[in-house]
């Protein structure tokens, strides 16, 4: 039998790129640009083919990701926009709820109706950061007298509650939560969670955010002001543009370009994705990151292309004064403090990273090796790839060490 001799390498960089679109989490991503060198070469360019397709789409589908697309519904109302008020349907629509403090079954937006702010807060059990954001929002509740987040999940009763009093972040927490929701999220669409929509008392949508939007800060700024007040909702690095510019890559000729920023960009969301062409990457960009893995994802790539695998969690040394600077973690802060996302969230204001880098499509095979001096050079660190020597084996490392010049 005839085997066809297939391009291997453009597609997988075709799947590598459509998957890396659609992921935020830091280990799937090294996870899926190190996934070609977990497969052995076979003889058979079909079968080598289906074992790294199959491959991919089961880390497609692993559902530990931090902000993941969610399908769309069908639209049946008119969706409601920042500014719009609250039309009577839906604070009248009956609405199933779990370990309500009443033991209530079912209960209407219109039961809040008293307070000064309601947050909706939708959230799925395999969302890992609407998790790590419930002892905060739940503090928040606490401490702002007046307000109420109100948790919305498409997911059944049955998973809902078996994941609070199990999960060892809710489980202190005695939250409830509207289950099996259509109707909210047509009348409030989204692509992504955590979400969250602010509705003052005079029954008008006040914002629409993500999680970091949500603080004492601005639950005051709502609460002290009668108008519409819009907080900054972030958005993704649009692929035809650049970051920090607002006009087409082809409208302005652009043919390289290279921009590097510390502290967080609060307009950007958490998002890293390649541009290519005709097979080639001749672009990156990577927006909201640490340096630990901004470092790791361009050491990753700079292997990869010498046909060697880097591993994020072994192949690290920091041997720098302040490692706490490079990555949270190394802050050492319980998972359980309720106060363990608001410090991080302080702490990504300073200590998180955002490139863009487009290179000549000529010169596209010097794009992580001139990401890598632009890290050198525009930070008080320096990363250095050491070859070490294991038995009969050569093994990579990256060392990320504090500048000395």
């Amino acid at each position: 039998m005839k085997i066809v001799n297939l391009n291997i390498s453009f597609w997988e960089q075709f799947l590598r790129t459509f998957l890396l679109k659609r992921l935020t989490n830091n280990s799937l991503i090294l996870k899926l640009q190190q996934l070609p060198y977990l497969i052995k070469p076979l003889k058979n360019n079909v079968d080598q083919i289906f074992i790294r397709f199959l491959c991919l789409f089961f880390i497609l589908i692993f559902p530990f990701c931090e902000a993941i697309s969610v399908t769309k519904s069908t639209t049946h109302v008119k969706p409601l926009e920042v500014g719009d008020l609250i039309p009577e349907e839906l604070w009248d629509l009956p609405l199933k709820v779990v370990n309500y403090p009443s033991k209530r079954e079912v209960i209407k937006l219109k039961n809040y109706k008293n307070k000064k702010l309601i947050i909706l807060d939708f959230w799925a059990t395999w969302c890992g950061s609407c998790i790590v954001n419930m002892p905060r929002t739940h503090k928040l509740e606490l401490e702002n007298a007046g307000i109420v987040f109100v948790p919305v999940t498409y997911e059944s009763s049955e998973k809902t509650v078996s994941f609070i009093k199990s999960n060892y972040i809710t489980d202190s927490l005695d939250i409830f939560s509207i289950v099996g929701d259509v109707k909210m999220k047509e009348y409030f669409p989204h692509n992504s969670l955590p979400h969250y929509v602010w509705i003052s008392s005079d029954g008008r949508v006040r914002s629409i955010t993500g999680a970091r939007q949500v603080t004492s800060a601005n639950i005051n700024r709502m609460l002290d002001s009668s108008n519409t007040t819009n907080l900054v909702m972030a958005r993704d690095v649009i692929r035809t543009s650049a970051l920090l510019l607002s006009n087409d890559l082809d409208d302005l000729g652009l043919k390289q370009y290279s921009v590097f920023i510390k502290g967080v960009r609060p307009e950007y969301t958490h998002r890293f994705f390649e541009r290519t062409l005709n097979g080639r990457v001749y672009g990156r960009c990577y927006t909201n990151a640490t340096l630990k893995a901004i470092y790791a994802t361009i050491v990753t790539e700079i292997l990869r292309q010498k046909g060697v695998m880097f591993n994020m969690t072994t192949d690290i040394v920091l041997d720098v004064k302040n490692p706490q600077l490079l990555d949270f973690e190394q802050m050492g802060v319980n998972i359980k403090n309720p106060n363990r996302q608001a410090l991080k969230y302080e702490w990504e204001e300073a200590n998180l990273y955002s490139y863009d880098v487009i290179m000549p499509l000529n010169k596209s095979s010097e794009l992580y090796d001139h990401i890598l001096s632009l890290i050198n050079d525009s930070t008080p660190y320096e990363g250095i790839i050491e070859k070490l020597k294991e038995g009969d084996r050569e093994k990579f490392i990256l060392i990320i060490k504090d500048d000395q010049k």
